[in-house]
């Protein structure tokens, strides 16, 4: 088993740390009751970058290429979202409260980062915005092949999906 040092901290054992994002365990109660348990490892991922601050940049560094599939996937995540917050509160949401809660908790990135693991065929890189925050990105992605059940290659699909989007670009700019 292999054993990582993070920043000086004890040494972790990797696997553990792996297995504790499989299981979900940095996740509340109340998220667990709405997620799908076959994302609870994706959405641990996320979890952790927004304790560290890393949702929107990470987010940020990834655009989808359909929008109306994104747009309907969305609507779907967005619900859940918003049953999460009428468990919290024990009435349904206002508009202004759906709105504050979805700033507070970077909602539109974390979905965007959501999709990019389910979906990971229709997303490619925003190259400005991935090469700044490459790092943080690439770490995610690592992780994320790591903790999938089928060890799926994201950073693999996702550089394919953003060099072929380039050339259909730079092909329909020379005609």
């Amino acid at each position: 088993m292999q054993r990582i040092n993070i920043d000086g901290m004890q040494d972790i054992e990797l696997e553990e740390h792996l297995e504790s994002h499989r299981r979900g365990d940095n996740l509340t109660p109340e998220q667990k009751r709405v997620i799908d348990a076959n994302d609870t490892w994706a959405i641990s991922l996320i979890e952790d970058l927004d304790k560290n601050g890393l949702v929107v940049p990470v987010g940020d560094s990834f655009k989808y290429l359909d929008i109306r599939h994104y747009n309907y996937i969305q609507e779907k995540w967005f619900n859940k979202e918003k049953e999460l917050l009428e468990w919290n509160l024990g009435r349904p949401p206002t508009n202004e409260e759906l709105l504050a809660d979805a700033f507070l908790h970077h909602n539109p990135e974390r979905f965007r980062l959501s999709y990019t693991l389910n979906i990971p065929y229709k997303i490619c890189f925003n190259k400005p915005k991935y090469y700044a925050n490459r790092l943080d990105v690439d770490c995610f992605l690592a992780e994320a092949e790591e903790v999938h059940p089928f060890r799926y290659p994201y950073f693999t699909q996702i550089w394919f999906n953003t060099e072929l989007l380039q050339t259909r670009v730079n092909g329909y700019a020379q005609h």
